[in-house]
């Protein structure tokens, strides 16, 4: 009895593990870090999910609003807002819909003290070691039920916004609370109507000697299509 129990998990873990890019992940074995030293904050994009409605983060597995009519790759970066957790994992996108993927962090522990917002997830289709622009898809850490929101997490020391011209919205962004290394901002849409491709921007305000310019960043969005 025993080892047929024994044979059923590791065929349960093979059939959950099969969506990981294994070639990926063995050629990046420092895909995920824990840093004692706090680093200095990254990239402009962190994290595109609906809003967590449960506190509790559960790193174990994520899920992903997958477009119906591309197939491929999926990378997946992980950012705490704290700096100190970061990691870029690969994937084979076989699904549409919302789709579970395994997450086989070593972290764990640490990753269980903080709540769901605190860690966030940045989907996007194809590659990680892929340099074109990208387009961005929805995640979450929880299986999905219903959200009418979703979160754009942001990092900028200047003030900034959301906008899309597709949808007329402009949508100014809310500071997160300290520590905030890896974002500092955090922005909530409606999207209870969305369904397509949408041209979203970043768009920072900054002030030089009397002179105000803007800056753009595009954030192209895929979501329930």
């Amino acid at each position: 009895m025993k080892k047929l129990l024994f044979l059923f998990l590791i065929l349960g873990h093979g059939l959950m593990a099969q969506e990981l890019d294994q070639a990926y992940m063995d050629s990046h074995p420092d895909w995920e870090k824990w840093h004692d030293e706090i680093p200095v904050s990254g990239g402009t994009r962190v994290g595109l999910m609906l809003l967590e409605k449960t506190p509790d983060l559960v790193p174990r597995q994520f899920y992903v609003n997958l477009p119906s009519k591309l197939s491929g790759k999926l990378c997946v970066e992980v950012s705490s807002r704290d700096g100190r957790y970061s990691a870029k994992a690969q994937y084979d996108q076989t699904k549409t819909s919302w789709a579970q993927f395994p997450f086989p962090t070593k972290f764990h522990t640490e990753l269980k003290k903080y709540k769901g917002d605190e860690v966030v997830l940045l989907a996007s289709v194809g590659g990680c070691d892929r340099s074109e622009k990208r387009k961005y898809l929805v995640s979450s850490w929880h299986k999905v039920t219903q959200s009418d929101s979703i979160a754009f997490y942001i990092n900028s020391n200047l003030p900034c916004g959301i906008i899309c011209e597709d949808i007329n919205l402009k949508k100014v962004c809310n500071e997160t609370p300290s520590p905030s290394v890896a974002y500092s901002k955090k922005c909530i849409l409606n999207a209870s109507d969305l369904s397509g491709i949408y041209n979203f921007q970043i768009m920072q305000r900054e002030e030089t000697m009397g002179e105000i310019s803007m800056n753009y960043y595009n954030f192209p969005v895929i979501y329930r299509e």
